[in-house]
């Protein structure tokens, strides 16, 4: 039973990971609930398919191994467009709550993605304040390569950095840092690259 879990596993993971290109999924709730749907179901596919003469438990682990492979495609199938009906009306919708799991599981994904972004850009802005802490003309110089790539015009880059030097002083905090944390939050990747480049040129200059 444990393989067959494995199975379903392996699958949702897959299957996860071509739709998001990571397994981040997996540190959701709703992942696990749709896992043990999932599994469930595979279990009883494999059980039938067993005992249907396509028998794993007993002609040795090639053929196990055929009879899970068979059983979580033929779970997943089924899943996904199972409905039970009496008479016209429709009782119960077996695939609609699977997808909805599924749904749920993107969705909350989607917000882990916000809260790892959110605490990265955190992260960045404060390394960027500490490394370029009296230099706001260099950091003045990278959002505005920054978006010009972007193709934004300098008007409005111009308009950017004004509003940053008003945000800082009604904020009561230094220029550096509030350009830092709107450079961490648009471009977290170019931030990171700025922070390397920094700490490398630290390091240099330390070289006798």
């Amino acid at each position: 039973m444990f393989s067959v879990y494995l199975a379903s596993l392996v699958y949702l993971s897959l299957d996860f990971f071509v739709a998001l290109r990571h397994f981040e999924s997996l540190r959701t709730v709703s992942f696990w609930v749709l896992w043990v749907v999932v599994g469930t179901a595979n279990v009883l596919s494999f059980y039938w398919l067993a005992g249907s003469g396509f028998d794993g438990l007993k002609f040795g682990p090639a053929r196990l191994l055929a009879t899970i492979f068979f059983s979580t495609v033929g779970s997943a199938a089924i899943l996904q467009s199972m409905t039970f009906s009496l008479g016209d009306s429709q009782v119960l919708d077996v695939s609609r709550f699977v997808k909805s799991l599924r749904a749920a599981v993107l969705a909350d994904e989607a917000r882990n993605k916000s809260k790892r972004d959110m605490r990265r850009a955190m992260l960045a802005s404060r390394e960027l304040s500490i490394e370029y802490p009296q230099n706001v003309e260099a950091l003045r110089d990278a959002w505005t390569s920054a978006r010009s790539h972007e193709g934004v015009t300098i008007e409005r880059i111009a308009g950017d950095l004004s509003q940053m030097d008003e945000d800082a002083e009604r904020l009561g905090i230094p220029v550096v840092l509030r350009i830092a944390q709107r450079l961490a939050q648009a471009h977290p990747d170019h931030a990171r690259e700025l922070v390397d480049s920094a700490r490398i040129a630290k390091q240099r200059a330390l070289r006798p």
